[in-house]
Order: C-alpha cells, then sequence, then structure tokens
C-alpha cells in the first residue's frame, strides 16, 4: 500500500471517529431523552391543540428510567392558586411487566396503581394518584427493576374506547378556569374548571441548534466522502 493511500485512509478514519463523537454527542437529546406534549382535554374550556403539560422521559443512574411532568403555560395562564395535577397515566411496551413495585422517588402525596381509565383518553397500565392534602403543580418519579427498558419502552397508547382518541399519556388537574374575553369597563368572572383529563403524546420538536448540529455533521460527512473519491 503506498503512502499516499495510506495517508487518505488514516484521514477517514480520523473524520469517522470525528463524526462519531459528534453523534454520539448528541444521541441523548434523542434517544436518552425523549419530551412530548399533552394538548388535548375533555373539557371545552381546555381546547385541545394547546400544549398543556410536558413529559420528559430519560436514562437515569443505574438502569432507572427517569420521568418529570411539568405544566405550561397554556395550563398556567388558567390555574387558579388551588391548582394542582391529581393523576398521571402511561403505559408500557408488550414485554415488559410493571407494577407499583417499580415506581420509586414518588412524591409522599402519590401512590402508584394499576389499570385504571382516564376519562376520554381510554385505558391505562399505571397510574400515579394524589392521596393527601398537598397541591403538586409537577411531578417526578423513576422506573426501576426493568431489564432492557429504555425510555421509548413507555411510549404507547392507551387501550380501550377513548373519546378523545388513543394516547401514551394522560393526567387529571384540577382548579383552572376557563380564559374568556371581558369587556375592560365591566366585571368579568370567567367560568370555573373544577377538574379536567388532558391526554395526548406529540413529540417535542428539536430545538434550531440541534438540527444545524445534525446538518453540519452531514456537510462534513459529504465533503469527506467526495475528497476520498477524488483520492482514490
Amino acid at each position: 500500500m503506498d503512502r499516499n493511500r495510506r495517508s487518505s485512509m488514516g484521514r477517514s478514519g480520523a473524520l469517522s471517529s470525528l463524526i462519531g463523537v459528534a453523534l454520539l454527542a448528541t444521541a441523548p437529546a434523542h434517544s436518552a431523552s425523549l419530551s412530548f406534549f399533552i394538548n388535548q382535554s375533555n373539557v371545552s374550556g381546555l381546547p385541545d391543540g394547546e400544549n398543556y403539560l410536558q413529559v420528559t422521559i430519560a436514562d437515569g443512574a443505574d438502569g432507572a428510567i427517569d420521568f418529570e411532568i411539568e405544566p405550561l403555560r397554556a395550563l398556567l395562564d388558567r390555574a387558579t392558586d388551588r391548582f394542582d395535577i391529581r393523576a398521571f397515566a402511561f403505559n408500557i411496551a408488550d414485554g415488559f411487566s410493571l407494577s407499583a413495585a417499580n415506581i420509586v422517588a414518588v412524591p409522599d402525596s402519590f401512590r402508584a396503581r394499576g389499570t385504571s381509565r382516564m376519562d376520554g383518553f381510554g385505558r391505562f397500565e399505571m397510574t400515579l394518584f394524589a392521596t393527601g392534602p398537598e397541591r403538586p403543580r409537577s411531578l417526578s418519579f423513576s422506573i426501576v427493576g426493568i431489564e432492557g427498558d429504555t425510555p421509548l419502552s413507555y411510549v404507547e397508547l392507551s387501550s380501550g374506547n377513548a373519546g378523545q382518541g388513543n394516547v401514551p399519556f394522560a393526567a387529571r388537574v384540577r382548579n383552572l378556569f376557563e380564559l374568556t374575553d371581558c369587556d375592560p369597563d365591566r366585571k368579568c368572572t370567567p367560568n370555573a374548571i373544577p377538574s379536567a383529563f388532558v391526554g395526548g403524546g406529540d413529540p417535542v420538536p428539536l430545538p434550531a441548534t440541534a438540527w444545524f448540529l445534525l446538518t453540519g455533521i452531514a456537510a462534513v460527512a459529504a465533503r469527506a466522502r467526495r475528497r476520498l473519491s477524488r483520492s482514490a
């Protein structure tokens, strides 16, 4: 093998290593951490298509899968000072077995139980529900002890009849009010929403920086292939 060819292969190997490192750097944002919008409801005061909650599922320490459920502006704008999340439901992929014993790091006011229905969104395999007087505005917990699961293992549709459609996630929220257009010259009393079920599972779009990075990696790889083909 001549020196030029060895040099060309060396550059190719180094470039491949660089691209591989860059792809690994972007991987956690796509495979090890997944985020979804909950953007439907079973009440008219919360119109479909607004992002009410964000669900993030990520690889945690020692093989755990971490969940975080956060209210978004569309919900907080309608929240009273007594707003809370009273239940959150999800599923697991076929081939895995999930029980309440696998749910850890749950807030003291929550308990886990098996199959339950979320009004309008079907039947779910696991539900966390609040039992105490605390009023949590967000929720986080972890799943442990399940061999081979990943964040994607928990993005499964509900089953059974669902007027709003079968979705991967649903929650019950309380103490909201309906946004209304009021004449500023007169008093306006918005309609109360004591309780509502919300559901969904639309992926959160990648941030622009991630797309720029992936585009840059693809461009570098294309230029490298052209140079190598010319030198071969």
